[in-house]
């Protein structure tokens, strides 16, 4: 029996907001998806190909070889309160992503996928994996490393138009080596694995130093097993890692961080000489516990992550904190249910329902960043401020299972840090989206 969601209306106002895991299996975990199974068929020119939602899907007459092929293009536009402060309107493409999955022999497979979003080629996800059982799964390769929990969610799949605060604290994708599985027929998932070591934000196609990540997770759903009951959806998981970062005054090695419509709010100096550019210097610790719970039409997510790293300046040292944390909640009014894998309307095409499936959600957090890094000169301080506190607001509209619509209203307020006072931001961000 579903829920009811009426009170939600309310609570965009109130800016509390949402997001899902649940009955996804190991991309909740943080390791690359399962080796891609064939979509549902719409339509089927000859043996072995299918063509729906799930992609276009070649494969072998015993299973044993498959490629998928899908992607999704999202087209933005961002708009400013007081563009004069912030910045000016604009469109722009953010993402084009075209994705190919394959299994090779049942057991291999690979992922390859490029994203030609704001004018530029960028591989984001290029691993090998293999997957001979659930409880072992080895992956190599550039994908997302199991830190963070947001993050992990596919960029086409996420309620709100940008991640939550939390994310600026995590790496994007980095390069590495990971064992991960699920035990207990689903109750325990784990993954552990040596990285690069990629920053806050960060994308790594390299390494420039023998220092490396190492980096962990464990996602327990003790009510998996349950089919029907209200907790069989609630997940718990902690992760961490822990690595040494080193940098240079040409090149420092420590990341900005970024308001919720992707404007910079925090930066170390930079000047390019030893006594006026912060770099990093020693060891780096990040810290992440976080759970979500699905219940009929709601959606609801909680993240903590805090980070710990040493920072120099010319002959100045110190360890910094910097944490960050979220609460979101999100409701389908009709037409669908929320999962990690996003709504997924009930009819697949306007032809069926004009109005395909309608989400709102809400959402608040804050980043905070370390008092003594403006204390000690550790941050620039024109362009910093000590804490974001940041609330926001969505609609959702689904006009089909590849087509998505979006307004997304993000409301940020800055405290501390440097002068001159950085003002409140708010904006409004509008996304069209199409993929399959």
């Amino acid at each position: 029996m579903r829920k009811p969601c009426s009170i939600l209306i309310l609570g965009p106002l109130l800016a509390t907001s949402a997001l899902a895991l649940a009955q996804a299996r190991n991309p909740a975990l943080g390791e690359p998806p399962p080796a891609p199974q064939p979509p549902i068929a719409t339509t089927t020119g000859a043996e072995g190909l299918d063509i729906g939602p799930g992609g276009f899907s070649l494969r072998s007459p015993d299973g044993d070889y498959r490629l998928n092929v899908r992607g999704y293009v999202q087209i933005d536009e961002r708009l400013y309160v007081d563009s004069a402060a912030v910045a000016p309107t604009t469109f722009l493409v953010r993402r084009a992503r075209p994705i190919f999955d394959a299994v090779v022999a049942r057991w291999f497979g690979f992922r390859i996928m490029p994203d030609f979003g704001g004018g530029q080629a960028v591989i984001y996800d290029a691993y090998v994996e293999v997957r001979t059982r659930p409880e072992i799964v080895l992956t190599v390769g550039k994908f997302r490393p199991p830190i963070g929990f947001e993050r992990l969610q596919s960029a086409s799949r996420t309620t709100f138009v940008e991640y939550g605060p939390p994310s600026n604290l995590v790496p994007y994708r980095d390069l590495g080596v990971q064992l991960s599985g699920e035990l207990g027929k689903g109750v325990l998932l784990y993954a552990a694995g040596i990285f690069n070591g990629a920053g806050d934000f960060g994308l790594s196609d390299g390494d420039n130093s023998d220092d490396k990540d190492v980096a962990g997770r464990i996602l327990l759903r003790p009510f998996v097993r349950l089919s029907g009951a209200a907790l069989s959806a609630l997940s718990l998981g902690l992760s961490a890692s822990f690595g040494r970062q080193t940098g240079t005054p040409a090149a420092p090695n420590l990341p900005s961080y970024r308001t919720l419509s992707e404007q910079v709010f925090f930066t170390f100096v930079s000047d390019g000489t030893a006594a006026g550019t912060a770099v990093a210097a020693g060891d780096r610790l990040r810290f992440s516990p976080h759970g979500v719970w699905y219940w009929g039409r709601l959606g609801l997510l909680g993240e903590y992550v805090r980070e710990t790293q040493r920072v120099s300046r010319g002959v100045d040292v110190a360890d910094l904190n910097f944490w960050a944390w979220q609460v979101a909640l999100s409701c389908v009014l009709f037409g669908g249910q929320p999962s990690w894998e996003g709504v997924q309307p009930l009819a697949s095409s306007p032809a069926r329902n004009p109005f395909v499936a309608l989400e709102i959600a809400a959402r608040y957090g804050e980043h905070h960043n370390d008092l003594a890094a403006f204390q000690l000169g550790f941050a620039d301080p024109w362009k910093s401020a000590q804490v974001m506190r940041a609330g926001g607001t969505v609609v959702n509209l689904y006009l089909s299972r590849g087509f998505k619509v979006s307004a997304d209203l993000e409301l940020a307020q800055f405290v501390g840090g440097g002068t001159p006072k950085r003002g409140d931001e708010t904006s409004l961000l509008l996304r069209m989206q199409v993929g399959f």
